[in-house]
């Protein structure tokens, strides 16, 4: 079933695109990344949702460190 999915998304993500144009491209990546979204919690429950948050919170920090050293190498 899921392979069945993935061509038929496939399809509508490129019959999208090619309506659309490349701006679509990027309107498409958040379309997924919120279906990630949604069956992350669906499937896993609440859990999942504060996983997918500490991951984005460690993610900020690593930024947030370069940022920093980037700072201190420019004073």
């Amino acid at each position: 079933m899921a392979q069945i999915f993935g061509v038929i998304w496939q399809a509508i993500r490129a019959q999208v695109v090619n309506r659309l144009g490349p701006t679509a491209e990027k309107v498409m990546d958040q379309v997924e990344k919120g279906i990630d979204f949604v069956v992350a919690f669906i499937t896993k429950g609440p859990i999942a949702l504060i996983e997918m948050a500490k991951e984005f919170i460690g993610e900020l920090q690593a930024l947030f460190k370069r940022l920093q050293y980037v700072c201190s190498k420019i004073k």
